[in-house]
């Protein structure tokens, strides 16, 4: 047996952008080192030397964040990356900071905004940089993803091996990075080492549909989830009466 919907149906529901649990995701990244100066760091553009692959940057080249702020004086993290070959299709991700340790300056969440409509929030935790603001290391909370990104489009191969060997001073294995080299007037491109390892973007594949009876049922659920991932509503009307058993 089944269920089959009449064309009208609509529902009420909650799709959760990351797995909904009352302890939220788990903490193992070392604390950052030093605090950062929002005038030197946030400001200019940034690029990614080296990466942990995943399936939302697979095929990613030439990888930059660039942050500005608006009008407004809202911090905005805008990232991009080129498909395929640096001079491929641009792909851009943009959103607000915020800043979750102010004075510090080192954590941040930015809430990007993805396929024109879907929000993602996502938190990155500066974990390491040069005292002249020349490179920085940065990771998710989880200590799953890690990326190092430069002021130079081209750092020195002598200067990547150092930025690998520093990131495993802090407990993460380098050869877990896919690691890419400088291209002329773009960033970087991925090399020939291996091939870009596919991985879970969990954020996005642990995303669940869940359908609710009444409004405050939603809320709840929302209320609950919230502080551990995204929430997009997606409000309608719905009866039981709607849903027609079928063989």
């Amino acid at each position: 047996m089944s269920l089959s919907l009449k064309p009208t149906l609509a529902a009420l529901g909650l799709l959760l952008a990351a797995a909904c649990s009352p302890g939220g995701g788990k903490v193992a990244a070392p604390e950052p080192v030093k605090a950062i100066d929002l005038s030197q760091f946030y400001t200019g553009r940034w690029y990614e030397i080296g990466r942990t692959p995943m399936k939302l940057t697979d095929g990613c080249v030439a990888g930059t964040t660039d942050y500005y702020r608006r009008p407004d004086g809202q911090l905005i993290d805008r990232d991009a990356c080129r498909d395929g070959t640096p001079a491929g299709k641009e792909k851009v991700y943009d959103g607000p900071v915020t800043i979750l340790d102010p004075g510090k300056n080192t954590k941040i969440t930015v809430r990007y905004t993805v396929w024109g409509f879907f929000p993602v929030s996502r938190t990155y935790w500066m974990i390491d940089r040069d005292d002249g603001y020349r490179w920085f290391i940065v990771s998710d909370p989880a200590f799953e993803n890690v990326s190092i990104f430069t002021r130079a489009p081209r750092p020195t191969p002598a200067e990547v091996e150092a930025l690998k060997a520093r990131v495993r001073q802090f407990g993460y294995d380098p050869a877990r990075l896919d690691v890419l080299k400088g291209e002329p007037a773009i960033g970087q491109a991925q090399t020939t080492e291996k091939e870009l390892r596919p991985a879970p973007d969990g954020q996005i594949e642990r995303a669940v549909l869940a359908f609710f009876w009444s409004v405050d049922e939603a809320i709840v659920a929302r209320d609950r989830c919230a502080p551990s991932g995204e929430v997009f509503a997606l409000q309608h009307t719905v009866s039981k009466g709607d849903l027609v058993a079928a063989a």
